[in-house]
């Protein structure tokens, strides 16, 4: 089988992860990947600097550029790989064995997709299992429950502008991309299997920046049209179960009632617009 699998891996000042980080990925299953990209997002931090060169003297492929980030750093890996699908992977977690197992699996299979995902197993400030959930447009409109670190088909991530380095804060940029993965029905697999290990820091930069979620929500209200505000929603959702009680209607009926009786009302006081 050829090698069809990109790994990439951002990094900004977390030379002390690195290392552990690109092990997990060597001890996975190096047939089947063909490719190793670091993009040096302008790290500053000297052990950091320390470790890219040793990558370097390796002749791992280590990209330096200004710091442009996440989403910045993610797209210049996409740029320059080589192969049909991305492993995105940030640069303090761990890949698991199995992950690229299933990827294997599934090529054998002939299986298309556009996107592959699972669980991860939390590590450092925090232990247990972080479960994720199959990609749906209503709850991922809620909130966010699937981390960055999937395998994802490069043509797709092109097709839908890679990632929106516009944001106006960084963090939430994998957020966004099943946002419009969802609105455009690509085709996303789940397993309900641990794939990768994911840190938890308290000083990580979700932690930091989830003060920021409202505005994050404004942003992809005017971005999509679609319902962010977490208030609004629950409205939303209790509205709707009482017309269902109340009217007796079928599922079907409901959805499109949902979509002329009460959609409209919501956008209008938000003064947004909806093309239904």
């Amino acid at each position: 089988m050829s090698k069809k699998l990109s790994v990439i891996i951002p990094c900004y000042n977390h030379g002390a992860f690195l290392e552990e980080t690109i092990q997990s990925v060597v001890q996975s299953d190096p047939e089947r990947i063909c490719e190793i990209i670091v993009i040096n997002d302008g790290s500053s931090d000297s052990k950091t600097l320390d470790v890219l060169t040793k990558l370097k003297n390796e002749k791992l492929t280590v990209i330096d550029q200004e710091n442009l980030g996440l989403a910045g750093a993610r797209n210049k890996g996409i740029e320059i790989s080589s192969c049909d699908y991305l492993l995105i992977l940030d640069s303090d977690n761990k890949i698991r064995r199995d992950f690229i197992l299933k990827f294997t699996d599934l090529q054998s299979s002939g299986v298309s997709f556009d996107m592959l995902h699972g669980n991860a197993e939390y590590f450092g400030e925090r232990k247990g299992c972080w479960p994720s959930a199959p990609l749906n447009l209503m709850r991922i409109c809620k909130t966010n429950y699937i981390d960055a670190c999937s395998i994802i088909k490069k043509d797709s991530l092109i097709e839908l502008g890679m990632y929106d380095s516009q944001m106006p804060y960084m963090g939430w940029e994998d957020w966004d991309l099943w946002i419009r993965m969802a609105t455009n029905k690509k085709v996303t697999l789940y397993f309900d299997e641990v794939f990768f290990d994911y840190r938890y820091a308290s000083d990580s930069m979700n932690r930091i920046s989830i003060d920021k979620e409202g505005e994050i929500r404004k942003y992809f209200a005017k971005k999509y049209n679609l319902i962010f505000d977490s208030d609004q929603y629950e409205k939303l959702v209790k509205t709707i179960t009482e017309i269902q009680l109340n009217e007796n209607l079928t599922i079907k009926k409901l959805f499109i009632t949902l979509l002329f009786r009460l959609l409209r009302k919501f956008f209008k006081t938000n003064g947004l617009q909806i093309n239904l």
